[in-house]
């Protein structure tokens, strides 16, 4: 599993999962992206619970759900503006980010994976002050106004944060986050790894 998604997604499918092979003993792997898809042509995971975008071939997935992405800009940065809605679509160019300071997931993670073709779609080269693992330092750093971040919808509705920040949407059409379950092409899955899969996708149509 994507370790972002560790703390939500994982726990809405599997106490269900849980309920039906209560006998199956669960290996759960948190790492980043690269290290999670070596692990599935390898063989040494069944499933993967991740974000779009997968880049190689051999690796298919079917789509959980989707969010909205949110590049949070805290007070008293040149491109706050109070007036403005807390949730709103961005109102200058996303070019005029180049140089600014952010705080990113590092190198690997699937959620940088995205933040970094943002980044190439709009030409900027972020100046990166820190770099984490784990996404809610980064919106809390965010917050405190160490710099701009990029973070999916879910952690801003699950954290409750109480904050003056801004969230833009950007892109047209809009980027998004995309969770998928993956798995290697070609495989056939295990009856409880096809198990989890149905599960998921039969829990998120509920949302």
């Amino acid at each position: 599993i994507n370790p972002i998604l560790g703390s939500h997604t994982l726990y809405n499918i599997l106490p269900e999962f849980i309920l039906n092979y209560p006998g199956i003993e669960i290996e759960l792997v948190e790492e980043a992206a690269n290290d999670m898809e070596s692990l599935l042509l390898e063989g040494k995971i069944d499933i993967c619970l991740n974000m779009l975008p997968i880049f190689n071939q051999e690796i298919v997935y079917d789509i959980l759900y989707e969010e909205k992405l949110y590049l949070v800009i805290p007070p008293f940065h040149k491109h706050y503006n109070p007036d403005k809605k807390p949730i709103a679509h961005i109102p200058f160019n996303p070019h005029l980010l180049d140089g600014e300071k952010f705080i990113l997931l590092k190198k690997g993670l699937g959620l940088r994976r995205l933040t970094d073709e943002i980044f190439k779609e709009y030409s900027i080269n972020p100046n990166i002050v820190i770099e984490t693992q784990n996404i809610e330092s980064a919106f809390r750093l965010a917050n405190r106004g160490v710099g701009l971040t990029i973070i999916p919808e879910s952690v801003v509705t699950r954290d409750n944060i109480i904050t003056d920040s801004i969230f833009y949407t950007l892109g047209n059409p809009v980027y998004k986050n995309h969770v998928v379950v993956s798995y290697k092409k070609g495989e056939s899955l295990s009856a409880p790894a096809f198990t989890f899969l149905k599960i998921a996708k039969e829990k998120y149509k509920q949302f």
